[in-house]
């Protein structure tokens, strides 16, 4: 497995691109790390994004999205939508784009397709959560 990674810092949010050795290179995978919403980065999920990007045979850019308590909600969606927006103006087709993540992040996954819906942008191809935080309230059925 050869795995590369790249530093991004842009003007509002900074990550993490995760690349395997003959991807599609179209195929995107944007993650959003669960921590939750205080801890966690990029940095700290890499082998599981690594794993997703081996996977998927597609590079993986894992968002640094701004933190509670210092950012409140929606901080982390607008991060989120922010990279969704950069990965659209960077040519990468939505059917190429997964969003994923896990924990929190797979709640903020649910939460940036709903974004998405109501911007009126073009979907991403699929959402993958992995056991996605997405009762802040803990009051479902689930939780009984």
């Amino acid at each position: 497995m050869n795995i590369s990674d790249t530093i991004i810092s842009e003007q509002k949010y900074s990550g993490m691109w995760v690349e395997v050795k003959d991807t599609e290179p179209q195929r995107a995978i944007l993650y959003i790390h669960g921590g939750g919403f205080v801890i966690g980065s990029p940095k700290s999920h890499h082998e599981l994004m690594s794993r997703l990007a081996v996977s998927a045979n597609a590079k993986a850019l894992g968002l640094d999205y701004r933190r509670a308590p210092e950012n409140t909600f929606p901080a982390p969606i607008e991060d989120i939508m922010r990279a969704y927006r950069w990965m659209l103006e960077s040519d990468i087709e939505p059917k190429q784009i997964v969003i994923a993540g896990n924990s929190c992040g797979g709640g903020l996954s649910i939460a940036t397709l709903i974004s998405i819906r109501d911007e009126g942008l073009l979907q991403p191809a699929c959402a993958a959560c992995l056991s996605p935080w997405s009762d802040l309230e803990c009051a479902g059925e689930s939780m009984k």
